[in-house]
């Protein structure tokens, strides 16, 4: 079902008239990209960011705006709908409320959605979902990284291997030319010949280093991981925290780990909604959490 085009186009108007206060703190990059996205056009991607960011801190009303706004882009009512809620949650700034409750009034007066308050429940099926769709994005890109450096480290062995090989031509010439054989062919000469047992040791020495170059690289391969979509996936879930209370869980601006982003948490300030995205900053160690 499409939303009307007045709608759509009020709906439009409320969300993009207000959001103009910058993020703060740790999520700053974040929600810098996810705004790129979205006013590139690239919705599906502002949503995968922004649910990050909310995951990561629940508390964000930024966040949680600007993700009703991109619903809202992908037709997606239900989810914008909770998304207005959560921000309603949170904020304190009376404008940015009036719009998310004006945005509420036109969704429920739809014609196609029915009046009624999304169930929390049902919000987090959909959110769960989401994430497991970010979690099997993430494990592919993660499994053609992994194949990508395994295929490296095979074709760099076999390369060492095959050097190693056409050496031995080279290896033969060089103990013929330092060969103690002599001949007498009107005067002492030397032969430049070897024997068949210095002859075999030489090819015999240089397929067990070729040998040892292509087992170290299929051994170096092998060790090289990915993670199941179940454990990606549960690590983002378990960055969602309960509504009640506040969180002291904070996106890390430099996230180190190649499958899940990175995370630092701090003590709980107990402070809600603009008061916490005013105090919030980034810490300035590294956290190991998310490693």
């Amino acid at each position: 079902m499409q939303i009307h085009k007045p709608t759509l186009k009020l709906i439009s108007l409320i969300a993009l008239a207000t959001f103009a206060i910058p993020p703060s703190g740790a999520a700053t990059s974040y929600m810098s990209r996810a705004m790129e996205l979205y006013n590139s056009g690239h919705y599906g991607k502002a949503k995968e960011t922004l649910i990050e960011i909310v995951c990561a801190n629940p508390r964000y009303w930024p966040a949680h705006y600007q993700l009703a706004n991109t619903y809202l882009r992908l037709n997606d009512k239900t989810a914008a709908q909770f998304e207005y809620e959560w921000c309603l949650k949170f904020c304190r700034d009376k404008k940015v409320r009036r719009k998310c409750e004006e945005a509420i009034a036109v969704l429920t007066n739809n014609p196609d959605l029915a009046p009624s308050r999304v169930a929390l429940t049902k919000a987090r099926e959909h959110l769960d979902k989401e994430l497991s769709k970010i979690g099997q994005d993430r494990v592919n890109e993660a499994r053609q990284t992994a194949n990508q450096e395994k295929s490296q480290i095979l074709a760099e062995g076999e390369a060492r291997a095959k050097a190693v090989r056409n050496s031995i031509d080279s290896r033969v010439e060089q103990a013929r030319e330092n060969s103690d054989s002599w001949i007498f062919t009107g005067g002492i000469e030397r032969s430049g010949m070897i024997s068949r047992d210095t002859y075999n040791q030489i090819i015999n020495e240089a397929n067990d280093q070729a040998k040892y170059f292509e087992d170290e690289a299929k051994r170096a391969a092998r060790n090289v991981k990915t993670p199941g979509q179940d454990d990606t996936t549960e690590g983002l879930r378990s960055q969602l925290a309960q509504p009640a209370g506040p969180s002291g869980v904070k996106l890390s601006p430099q996230g180190t780990n190649l499958y899940i982003r990175n995370y630092q948490t701090r003590p709980s300030t107990g402070k809600t909604g603009s008061d916490q995205e005013k105090s919030a900053k980034p810490e300035a160690k590294e956290s190991k959490t998310g490693d």
